[in-house]
């Protein structure tokens, strides 16, 4: 893997956990318009996707106003907790650390960008990031490569010398799409064998495996 230059992060489920500001936070839009509440397994396994589209399957009558309505709803519960209910996950730090010095770093999230900024200066770790490309900055979002690539331009490195890290079939299917090396990262809510049938080259438990994964 000498050859790679950028690597671009997923954001939820591959650097960190903000899995019970999330659920929180959505429970509470729901119980607020009066739906019932699904599952923590239903939404578990939406976390990292568009925040419009897992509305839309909550309320299947609603206009885009609407949809939009609730995203914007629910960043007024998450913003006040994220930053108290967000966590690195095992082996992100030490892996930003020992990669810094020989890759550029950015993030393609389907969260808005500014969100994702400000979970990462609570964290220490916004400095790692020059490049957040979020929902709010691409026409069509993962898996998409359009992401990918946007990030990977403000890099200026082409997708060739890339890889994409991510725990979702889309992370692994946007970064296939981009041309970059793809990698799966069991941390999310996506097992080993989706992220293999999603084409990843590589899948990892953690990002603990990432350093070896690079070294020559």
């Amino acid at each position: 893997m000498n050859h790679i230059q950028a690597i671009v992060f997923d954001f939820d489920g591959t650097l960190i956990d903000a899995s019970e500001a999330i659920i929180e936070s959505f429970f509470a839009v729901l119980r607020a318009h009066g739906f019932a509440e699904p599952e923590q397994p239903w939404i578990r396994s939406r976390i990292g996707k568009p925040l419009v589209g897992i509305f839309a399957e909550i309320d299947t009558a609603a206009s885009p106003e609407q949809l939009q309505a609730y995203v914007e709803e629910y960043r007024t519960y998450f913003f006040p907790l994220s930053a108290a209910k967000t966590r690195p996950l095992p082996g992100v730090v030490d892996a930003l650390r020992s990669l810094s010095a020989r890759c550029k770093f950015g993030i393609a999230t389907s969260r808005k960008g500014d969100g994702a900024l400000h979970i990462l200066k609570s964290l220490g770790l916004d400095n790692h990031f020059p490049v957040i490309v979020g929902i709010e900055d691409v026409a069509h979002p993962k898996p998409d490569a359009e992401p990918v690539l946007s990030v990977l331009r403000q890099l200026a490195v082409a997708p060739s010398r890339a890889m994409m890290v991510g725990d979702t079939a889309d992370d692994v299917a946007a970064g296939k799409n981009a041309g970059t090396v793809s990698v799966g990262v069991t941390t999310g809510a996506f097992g080993a064998d989706e992220l293999k049938r999603a084409g990843a080259d590589h899948v990892l438990s953690g990002l603990d495996q990432l350093v070896s994964l690079m070294s020559p």
